[in-house]
Parts: structure tokens; sequence; C-alpha cells
């Protein structure tokens, strides 16, 4: 765009005009543009990022009522469906950075450092569980002493 051509020197007023209204064109589509997809929107990232820390969070839960009942499968199970969880959360959480936005609507900026501390206590807390299921499992040693592989029970 020729927009910033200073004035002097004979320069023709309708060039400037027509540009003038060009940009105004696409500013006005572009805000057009971003009511009409909020409107039509009905879930966003964050919304879908929320439902997952919220499933991620069950399994945690899950995990640990079967920990504590001694349920071992129970226990697995609630370790793979949170691995699966957090998984969703990591690829979600890109996606809901406020710098993405280009307009920021009805709803505050999501916080993204609260968001990755929380994601960084849920790892931790699945690692956790991780652990809890091997030390869980029945180790049996096979073979002669000076062979010493150790495997579990289950395989």
């Amino acid at each position: 765009y020729q927009l910033m051509e200073p004035c002097a020197g004979g320069g023709r007023s309708d060039i400037f005009a027509s540009k003038y209204k060009e940009l105004g064109c696409i500013t006005v589509a572009i805000i057009i543009q971003g009511v009409v997809h909020s409107m039509l929107q009905r879930r966003t990232a964050r919304d879908l990022l929320l439902d997952a820390v919220r499933d991620l969070g069950c399994s945690l839960r899950a995990g640990t009522k079967a920990m504590f009942k001694a349920d071992l499968r129970g226990l697995q199970q609630a370790v793979d469906k949170a691995r699966g969880h957090l998984a969703d959360v990591k690829e979600l959480v890109q996606e809901c950075d406020p710098k993405l936005q280009v307009v920021q609507g009805r709803v505050p900026p999501f916080n993204m450092n609260f968001c990755q501390a929380l994601i960084g206590h849920e790892e931790l807390l699945l690692s956790e569980l991780a652990l809890a299921t091997m030390v869980c499992q029945e180790w049996v040693v096979t073979g002669g002493e000076q062979e010493g592989e150790v495997v579990t029970g289950g395989e």
C-alpha cells in the first residue's frame, strides 16, 4: 500500500481514497468474520480442554481408589486411561493460548501458567500411580540364580 507516501508533490487523492476504502472494507470483513465465528461455534478448544482435564482427574481418582482397594487390574486400567487423557490435554492446551485469539470475546483470557502447572502436577500423580502398578505386580525369578532374569507374574 502506498498509504505512507507524503501528500506533497501533487499526489492523486483518488488513489489514496480508494486505498483507504479497501483497507476499511478488509477491517470490517475481519470483524464480521470474528462475530459470525463466535456465534456459530458451539464448543471451543477451551471447553474441550476442560472436559479432558476433568476426565484426567476422574481417571487419577479411580486409580487412587483402586490402589487403596488393592485392585491391581483396576489400577492398571486407570493408569492407561489417564495416559490417554494426559496426551489429549497436552495437545489441547496449545490451542488455548490467549496469544492465538484474534478477538477475545466474552470470556476472560485463558490462564496458561496455571494450566501448565496443573498438567505438571497431574503428570507427577500419574507417574506415582504408574510406579505403584510396578511395585504391586507379582515378580517371579525364572531360571537359575546366575541368570537373574526377572519377569512379572502376568507374562
